[in-house]
This record gives structure tokens, C-alpha cells and sequence, in this order.
């Protein structure tokens, strides 16, 4: 059976197409299709675990499963994108899945970070690539952009040469080492305009300076990937499943603004949940999995503007002279909520099963102490709320919509240790 794959190269997925011919038997499996395709990337089949095959389209991607059989994947597309995205019906039939080679979600970053193989490390520095120019990676500081930006030079236009590099020159090409985003200037910078200040202008200057002191490190190419990774690696969203949601504003009395709901990208990787603001690219909260609790509550009805929910309830601080405890709960609105509930189950449940292996190798060894603090996570963190309807038009995260505080809410009661059953995928629209 003949299938190819879209590679991520030069940033870009798809930039590179890998046709293959597999020839186990039908149905043939994904972990099939990555037996065959590794070795055409000049991987050894041990990376099985670091990469994971995607179905991916411009309304929904998609992580397949080891054991899941391809075709039947795609042949239910449509099926998938009514039941996980908002598309159209026209939408629905002009989108044409592609499997594309991506890195597990699920790998450990700890691993990552020893590795040392080129192809692995360039193919994973190439889709770190797409993630930062597509607002997947947000850098918390600015000086974050200036030193991906300089490894990225490093690697595209070799060392630094004052004769080539110039001003004027790399000025015209400087998009192609930050985002748009970036470069805009705000409106700080607009005021400033007027003093003879450009925006471009600065950070063209100091770019140049930074891709000059990268290069007089004289790093080999495994190293600048690895360099460039090393900024990925501190951002809260590395390797996270991103997924499509709305937060929703309530409404406090007669008000003539605009209360339309928030967009928001919900990524969920091991280290907890993070919300991105979907139109201005920010992140805006990050939780770990210890300090959040989450309950998943299905669509009440079917229909085209009937969503499931997905609630996370968290402790917070309110007030400047008397500070009062309170429980903060932000309602998203989602298709993809069940999918989500499950994405943190999994989490949850490996973070557990990775903490009682680390004491299980304590106690073999005979070692008590503790060589590192390990958050405790159980999957009590799931809890049902006694008036999930009421809290959820009360509550809201003040630094998100600019909502109330509101204390002395009722305490959310614990179910039994249960971990979600995991879904069949995991899903972000894009």
C-alpha cells in the first residue's frame, strides 16, 4: 500500500514529501507506515517513540495511535471534522487530510534534551521553526526571540560576515528570523517614531549584534539545533496538543460593550495547561496539573451552536488591603472538550505512573531521601461542581476577561480516583 508523508524542512511543513510503499498486509497500522518512513529521514527505528504520525489538514489534526489503522482514520474525516470542529459543510468537503511525521507528544523532554543525533534534532528543530512563526511557542522575554533568532541565521546563512550581513541587507530579509508580530511596532514605538525611532531598524541592529556573538562560538550544526531547542524547551507550550475553544464573558447588568466570547487556543502538553488568546497570540495562564482541577460536561443537545465544556477551577487571591481566598472556575466552551479531558487525563496518569517508578527504584536501591521534588498528581484533581451552571456565569479569570472575584463560593466535591478513558485521538483544529 502506498501512502506519503509531509516532513517539516526549512520551517515549512511540508517541505519535504516522502512517498511510501509499505507492505504489510491490509490494514496496515501506523506503527507500520513509521517502521517504513524512519529510515528515509536517516532515523533508526528506535526513534519510534520520539515521533508520532500525524493526520493533519488545515481545519484538524490529529495524533494517531500506534495500533491505529491509517485508512480508517481518513476515511472517517468527515466524520471527525463534524464532530470535533465547527467547519461547514462546504468547508468539510474542500479539506484534504495529509500524514505528516511529528514530534510525540508524549516524549519525555527530559530525553530530548540528551539528545544528540543530527537528523533527530534537525527534524525537531524544524518544526520548533513552524510552532514559533505560527504562535505555537510563545518566548515570555524578548531577548528569547533575539537568540532563536540568531542560532536561525547561524544555520541558514552560515557565520557572520560583516560584508555580506550588512544593515541594509539583512533588514530586507528580517521576517524570515521573527514573526510579524514582533517587528510591528506598537504603540509605544509609534510615539517614539516621531523622535526618529524605527522599529525595524532596532531590531535589525541588535539582531546583528547577537548573530555576531553567536558566531564567534564557531558552534557545529548539531549544537546551534541544539541551541535553538534549548529556548523552545523553557517555553510553557513546547510539544503541546493545541486545541480550539472559546472562554465566555458573563454579563453583570445593563452594559452597552461588547461581551462576545474570547477565543482562545487551549495547548496541553505534560507539564499542565496553558491558554493562548487566540487574536493577540499571548499566552495568558498557565496552570501545572496540581494546582488546577477540571471536569469535562458534554453539549446538553445537538445542533450547530450547541458546545461541550470544559471547566478549570483553580485558587486565587483577590483584594489589596484584606486579602481573600477564593476558587476562580473559567468555563471553555469547545468541540474539542472531551478530547481535552482526556489529553489531561493522560498526562496525569503517566506523571503518576512516572513518580511511583522513581520510588519504586528508590526503595530497590534502599534510598529514602528525595533527589528532587516530584508535584504530587492524582487524578483527584478531577472533580464534579455541586452548581457547575451558576459558578460558571459568576466566575471568571480576572486576568483574562477583567471579571469578578467573587468568595466564599461552595467547595467542588471530590469523585473517586478515576483516569478519563483515553480517546481514540487527540485533536487541534488550527
Amino acid at each position: 500500500m502506498e501512502f506519503s508523508v509531509h516532513v517539516f524542512e526549512d520551517g515549512k511543513l511540508g517541505g519535504r514529501v516522502v512517498p511510501l510503499r509499505v507492505s504489510t498486509k491490509p490494514p496496515v497500522k501506523v506503527l507500520d507506515v513509521l517502521r517504513e518512513l524512519l529510515p528515509n529521514v536517516d532515523l533508526p527505528v528506535q526513534a519510534v517513540t520520539m515521533f508520532a504520525l500525524w493526520c493533519t489538514s488545515p481545519l484538524l489534526e490529529l495524533q494517531l495511535k500506534p495500533e491505529q489503522k491509517v485508512k480508517s482514520v481518513m476515511n472517517r474525516w468527515q466524520e471527525l471534522l463534524a464532530k470535533y470542529t465547527t467547519a461547514t459543510v462546504d468547508e468539510a468537503e474542500d479539506d484534504i487530510p495529509v500524514l505528516t511525521l511529528r514530534r510525540n507528544c508524549f516524549y519525555p523532554k527530559p530525553l530530548e534534551r540528551r539528545l544528540l543525533l543530527e537528523p533527530a534534532l534537525k527534524l525537531l528543530y524544524n518544526e520548533a521553526v513552524f510552532n514559533i512563526s505560527t504562535y505555537r511557542y510563545i518566548p515570555v522575554r524578548n531577548q528569547d526571540y533575539y537568540d532563536l533568532a540568531a542560532a536561525k541565521a547561524c544555520i541558514d546563512l552560515g557565520l557572520y560576515d560583516a560584508q555580506r550581513h550588512t544593515l541594509e541587507r539583512i533588514k530586507r530579509i528580517i521576517e524570515q528570523f521573527f514573526t510579524a508580530q514582533f517587528i510591528r511596532p506598537n504603540f509605544a514605538d509609534n510615539v517614539r517614531r516621531r523622535a526618529g525611532y524605527d522599529r525595524r531598524t532596532y531590531v535589525t541592529k541588535r539582531f546583528l549584534q547577537e548573530f555576531e556573538r553567536c558566531s564567534s562560538l564557531n558552534l557545529p550544526m548539531v549544537q546551534l539545533y541544539h541551541r535553538y531547542l534549548l529556548v523552545c524547551w523553557s517555553m510553557a507550550t513546547y510539544s503541546a496538543v493545541f486545541f480550539k475553544g472559546a472562554i465566555g464573558c458573563p454579563r453583570r447588568g445593563l452594559t452597552l460593550t461588547d461581551q462576545s466570547d474570547i477565543d482562545v487556543r487551549i495547548a496541553i502538553n505534560p507539564d499542565g495547561v496553558h491558554i493562548v488568546h487566540e487574536e493577540k497570540n499571548e499566552l495568558l495562564i498557565s496552570f501545572a496539573f496540581d494546582q488546577v482541577s477540571w471536569d469535562y460536561e458534554p453539549a446538553q443537545r445537538e445542533g450547530e451552536h450547541e458546545f461541550a465544556s470544559l471547566y478549570l477551577e483553580f485558587d486565587g487571591e483577590v483584594g489589596t488591603r484584606k486579602v481573600l481566598k477564593c476558587k476562580y472556575l473559567i468555563e471553555i466552551f469547545s468541540r474539542q472538550a472531551q478530547l481535552m479531558d482526556a489529553m489531561i487525563g493522560q498526562c496525569v496518569q503517566m506523571s503518576v505512573e512516572e513518580e511511583d517508578r522513581i520510588a519504586e527504584m528508590r526503595r530497590s536501591k534502599g534510598d529514602s531521601s528525595r533527589g528532587f521534588d516530584i508535584p504530587s498528581l492524582t487524578t483527584e484533581n478531577k472533580r464534579s461542581f455541586d452548581d457547575v451552571e451558576r459558578l460558571a456565569k459568576v466566575v471568571m479569570i480576572q486576568t483574562c476577561v477583567g471579571g469578578r472575584c467573587f468568595p466564599g463560593l461552595p467547595k467542588p466535591t471530590q469523585l473517586e480516583s478515576i483516569v478519563p478513558a483515553s480517546a481514540d485521538v487527540w485533536a487541534s483544529r488550527v
